[in-house]
C-alpha cells in the first residue's frame, strides 16, 4: 500500500476511534523498521508462531490444537468489542448486537487456562506476528506446519479440520474474479463457504485492497464452523478487508448467530453513500 494511502487510512481510522487489531496492524505497517517481527521473513515468522503454540501447550497440558482455537476465540471477542466501540462511534451500534462486557466474558473464558502460567503474554506476542506480518492462512499455518514437522502438518490437516486452498489455486480463482468489474462502482462479493477466508484474502490482494476507493469492493463470507468463522473474521480482520461475515449454512439458509462485521465493512457503511446501499441491501438478507 503506498505511504499517502496509508496516512489517508491511518487519519480517518484515527477520527472514527480506532479499532484493536486495525490499530495494531497499522501500527506494525507504518512503523515496520522498529519492529522485530517486520523484520522476519515468512519462515521465522511461522516457526514463532508455532514456537509459542507449543510452550503453552507444554506449560498447560492442552494440545497445539487446543491451544491455538483458544488464541482465536481470545483475540475474536477483543476484536468484536473494539469494533462494538467504532460502531458506538459511528452512531451505528445496532450493527454491532454484542456488548462490551459480553465480549469481555468470552476473552476471559478463551485464556482462563493461562492464570497463573509463564506463557500468558504469548498470546500477546502470537497476535503481534500475525498482525504485524499480515499473514495468511497458508504462510503461518500450511508452510508453518509442513516446513516444521509433519507431525504439526497432520494435526493441523485432520484436528484442526482444515484443508486449505493452495495460493496458486486461490490467486488464479481471484483473477477469475476480479476480471472486467475493475469499472464498477461496487462490488460485492459473496463466498458461501469461506472456510480460514484464503480466496477472499486472494481476491482482496489482487483487486489492489486499500490502494483502491473504501468501499469499492466489499465480501458477504459464510461459513458453518463458528470456531472456522472466528479465524476468518480475525484474517479479514488483520488486513483491513471490509466484509461482512456470517455463521451461517449455506445450503439451509439457516443462520446460527447474528453477523459479524470488520471495522473497514463499518468505515465503508458510512464513508462511501454508494457502497451503503449496496451493504445494506445485504445486511438485510
Amino acid at each position: 500500500m503506498s505511504e499517502s494511502r496509508l496516512t489517508e487510512h491511518q487519519t480517518m481510522h484515527n477520527a472514527l476511534g480506532g479499532n484493536w487489531l486495525m490499530e495494531k496492524v497499522l501500527k506494525a505497517k507504518d512503523n515496520s523498521h522498529r519492529e522485530a517481527y517486520a523484520q522476519m521473513n515468512t519462515e521465522q515468522a511461522s516457526k514463532e508462531f508455532l514456537k509459542a503454540l507449543q510452550i503453552i501447550s507444554v506449560e498447560t497440558g492442552y494440545t497445539t490444537v487446543e491451544v491455538f482455537w483458544r488464541f482465536i476465540d481470545w483475540a475474536f471477542w477483543m476484536t468484536v468489542a473494539e469494533t462494538r466501540q467504532l460502531a458506538e462511534k459511528l452512531g451505528i451500534p445496532s450493527v454491532v448486537p454484542y456488548s462490551i462486557d459480553e465480549c469481555k466474558t468470552n476473552w476471559e473464558n478463551a485464556r482462563e487456562f493461562l492464570v497463573g502460567k509463564d506463557c500468558a503474554k504469548l498470546f500477546g506476542a502470537m497476535t503481534k506476528i500475525w498482525t504485524t506480518r499480515g499473514l495468511s492462512q497458508e504462510d503461518f499455518l500450511l508452510d508453518g506446519v509442513t516446513r516444521y514437522g509433519k507431525k504439526m502438518d497432520a494435526l493441523m490437516a485432520k484436528e484442526l479440520g482444515q484443508y486449505f486452498t493452495p495460493s496458486s489455486v486461490g490467486k488464479i480463482m481471484a483473477e477469475l474474479i476480479n476480471a472486467g468489474e475493475q469499472n464498477e462502482d461496487v462490488i460485492v462479493e459473496y463466498e458461501p463457504c469461506v472456510g480460514f477466508g484464503g480466496l477472499v484474502l486472494q481476491s482482496w490482494f489482487d483487486y489492489g485492497g486499500l490502494d483502491k476507493p473504501l468501499g469499492s469492493r466489499v465480501w458477504v463470507c459464510e461459513e458453518l464452523a463458528f470456531r472456522t468463522m472466528k479465524a476468518c473474521y480475525l484474517q479479514l480482520s488483520v488486513n483491513m478487508v471490509p466484509a461482512q461475515v456470517k455463521n451461517t449454512n449455506s445450503l439451509s439458509r439457516e443462520q446460527f448467530r447474528a453477523p459479524f462485521y470488520t471495522g473497514m465493512w463499518l468505515m465503508a457503511l458510512v464513508q462511501n453513500p454508494k457502497a451503503c446501499v449496496q451493504m445494506t441491501k445485504y445486511m438485510k438478507n
